[in-house]
């Protein structure tokens, strides 16, 4: 409860405005609890930050059909991603500062290891995809790159209730990158 207000309140209004006493106003949580619990509006970002990647690595890797076609998991990976930030939109939002903005290094570094491990979901989708002869041949780091991009740029612009889902853009994201990908001549 005190990290999802916590997050809302530094997605809408950004973490520089938020102080400790909108969040326990948010929270309905008195500042002395809060601060029982977070020393910092620091710790409650670095809280959120690391929250948001183990979940999202959860949902996404248990989204993905391992034994289905490369094209069909690189869609599931981009729905699964658009999913999660949609039902926690501000969370996502809220972490829009990124690794650099979490404060000590033991968090830092297991940020950078959730992170690289979401990243090599994407990679092994890719180089399979080259393997199989689904996709050209292309380095899969920077492909993969390239299309986290798209899906992490969303926040940026994406409201909800706009004309179409996260999920829904994700997938129009997914068929362009397969269609630039993919091996026969259209």
């Amino acid at each position: 409860m005190i990290l999802e207000s916590a997050a809302h309140l530094m997605g809408r209004i950004g973490f520089e405005k938020c102080s400790m006493q909108d969040i326990s106003d948010s929270t309905n949580v008195s500042k002395g609890t809060l601060y029982h619990y977070f020393k910092t509006k620091q710790d409650i970002y670095d809280a959120i930050f690391l929250n948001t990647l183990r979940k999202m690595n959860e949902h996404v890797n248990g989204a993905i059909d391992t034994k289905a076609s490369a094209k069909t998991r690189l869609v599931q990976y981009f729905r699964a991603h658009a999913e999660y930030f949609d039902r926690h939109y501000w969370e996502f939002n809220a972490t829009m500062l990124g690794i650099a903005g979490v404060s000590s290094s033991a968090m830092r570094q297991e940020a950078v290891e959730l992170r690289d491990r979401y990243e090599g979901i994407l990679r092994a989708i890719i180089a399979d995809g080259i393997a199989s002869g689904e996709f050209r041949s292309l380095e899969p780091s920077m492909t993969s790159r390239a299309a986290l991009s798209l899906l992490n740029w969303m926040p940026r612009w994406y409201r909800p209730n706009g004309p179409m889902s996260a999920a829904d853009i994700a997938v129009h994201f997914a068929e362009l990158l397969i269609e630039g990908l993919g091996t026969e001549a259209r």
